[in-house]
């Protein structure tokens, strides 16, 4: 895999710190070649911009002022489906003795199918739309926010932040400003590839075993989450998967008319409506979008992220308490199977919260102190590169060796947000 060429650098002006500069060139760089994958590579322009991962961070950052502000579930289909709020699978305790592994079901092609709308920005605003305008309520303030991104995008820069080159591999996020805000696209393979990729080990069949729908989410194969925190001084709109959720009490419904007001609120591409028992459905932006009577959303506390892992291997804390904290999921069970044998290996309950669990405390002011200082110094960089560029233009970032380039595109106008949605940024 090729490696970008290295460059003369200087210090980015409005840098955080001196102890957080991270290195750039404003030279021309060629795009990546050999090996790395075509998506990739497809449509990139001139290198803008080289940056080089932090070195030390003189700093603390934590996440805080966590909100839950909108969720869906989707269910594949010829033309993607959203039910809003949706939820996750609720968690049932019953873990079996024995369990298939991935490649022998078709849980991974199912969730496999919903990669459009899981990487596509639009099923984000669409849901904040459905939750936040209309019936009286405040709109949600966009113009606020810095960064709208995946829980998946922040992984990979903060990998490549902390020089772990064997887990972070090359990488694209397409970049698209509105105002002062920036929103990170992740380009991932098809849908084919990413099913290839999710059959090995037992993390699918174990939720399937483990979990139940929810009422209304029956077909449902992927329940997204949307939060908004604070990281240091940026404000970020985040969503990420969620696998399931300890069962709470159901909220009382809204009424009918606040939903048709709320439906009526999204820009439609037909003006036809279905009633599909108490929820109502119309089509907005290519997606089928239904919106549940009740539009309270499950409580942060009892959202859970299920892993499996092989007796002879470690739970790997490194990669996994990362994703639990930026995501601020608060329960994590680790089950321990010995070939697809889950049989008599108890599961390992957690709680990130828990003030009693002192490795967990530990793992939060490791995190604090060291790597999500760097990653906010990443993020400050490429919001200050971002900006300097005109707004309009589609920028993509490319990690594709030791560096990290910001790029222009050449091509690629299919990844446009509709504009509906980037005048709420610039409101």
């Amino acid at each position: 895999m090729p490696v970008l060429p290295a460059l003369d650098s200087h210090v980015v002006s409005g840098a955080p710190s001196s102890s957080s500069i991270l290195a750039v060139s404003t030279e021309q760089t060629r795009c990546p070649l050999g090996s790395t994958p075509s998506y990739i590579t497809a449509d990139l322009g001139e290198g803008l911009v080289d940056f080089s991962a932090p070195q030390a961070v003189d700093d603390t950052v934590s996440v805080t002022d966590v909100q839950a502000i909108a969720s869906y579930s989707s269910v594949p289909s010829t033309q993607p489906r959203l039910i809003i709020p949706g939820s996750p699978p609720i968690w049932t305790g019953n873990v079996p003795d024995r369990i298939k592994p991935d490649s022998q079901t078709g849980a991974a092609k199912k969730k496999a199918a919903c990669l459009g709308v899981l990487s596509s920005p639009v099923p984000i605003f669409v849901a904040v739309q459905a939750l936040h305008e209309g019936a009286g309520k405040p709109q949600f303030d966009y113009k606020s926010l810095d960064i709208v991104a995946d829980r998946n995008t922040l992984r990979k820069l903060l990998r490549w932040a902390k020089g772990s080159s064997e887990q972070s591999g090359p990488f694209r996020v397409d970049i698209q400003r509105a105002g002062n805000t920036c929103i990170f696209i992740m380009c991932t393979e098809g849908p084919q590839e990413r099913a290839k990729q999710s059959t090995k080990g037992y993390g699918f069949g174990f939720e399937q075993k483990t979990t139940c729908a929810a009422p209304g989410c029956e077909q449902a194969a992927e329940y997204a989450r949307i939060i908004a925190y604070k990281l240091g001084g940026l404000n970020i709109l985040l969503r990420f998967e969620v696998d399931a959720c300890i069962q709470t009490q159901a909220e009382p419904p809204r009424t009918q008319g606040d939903l048709a007001t709320k439906l009526s609120g999204l820009t439609l591409t037909s003006s036809s409506a279905q009633v599909k028992g108490a929820a109502k459905s119309r089509i907005a932006f290519g997606l089928s979008v239904e919106l549940q009577p009740s539009q309270e959303l499950i409580p942060q506390t009892s959202l859970v992220e299920l892993v499996t892992r092989s007796v002879q291997y470690d739970v790997g804390w490194e990669e996994l308490f990362p994703q639990l904290y930026l995501s601020q999921t608060e329960h994590v069970f680790i089950a321990k199977h010995s070939r697809g044998v889950f049989r008599g290996i108890p599961v390992n309950r957690m709680r990130l919260s828990d003030p009693e669990d002192g490795d967990m405390v530990a793992r939060k002011a490791e995190a604090d102190r060291t790597y999500l200082p760097k990653l906010k110094a990443v993020l400050d960089n490429i919001l200050l590169e971002v900006r300097r560029v005109e707004e309009g233009v589609i920028l993509s970032l490319v990690r594709d060796g030791g560096n990290l380039t910001l790029h222009r595109r050449t091509g690629g106008t299919e990844t446009r947000i509709p504009e509906v949605f980037l005048n709420k940024f610039r409101m």
